[in-house]
């Protein structure tokens, strides 16, 4: 995880902090939760997308594709 994201994640609600951190230990979230985090807003929307990016660069790091799509 990142620094930005320890720092966030410290200034979240308890019940936002305990659903990324579960996240990022590989838990797999519910509806439930994401309706919660679908509240996030200020810090805490950028502490998910922190943690979003942190989980996105440990699954796939730095490498980027595309799709040449040429349907008519």
């Amino acid at each position: 995880m990142t620094m930005l994201a320890s720092l966030l994640l410290t200034e979240t609600r308890p019940p936002i902090r305990a659903i990324l951190e579960k996240s990022l230990s590989g838990g797999e979230t519910s509806w439930q939760e994401g309706v919660v985090l679908s509240g996030a807003r200020g810090r805490e929307l950028h502490a998910l997308t922190a943690v979003a990016d942190a989980l996105r660069q440990q699954q796939v790091g730095d490498r980027v594709s595309y799709v040449v799509n040429r349907n008519i």
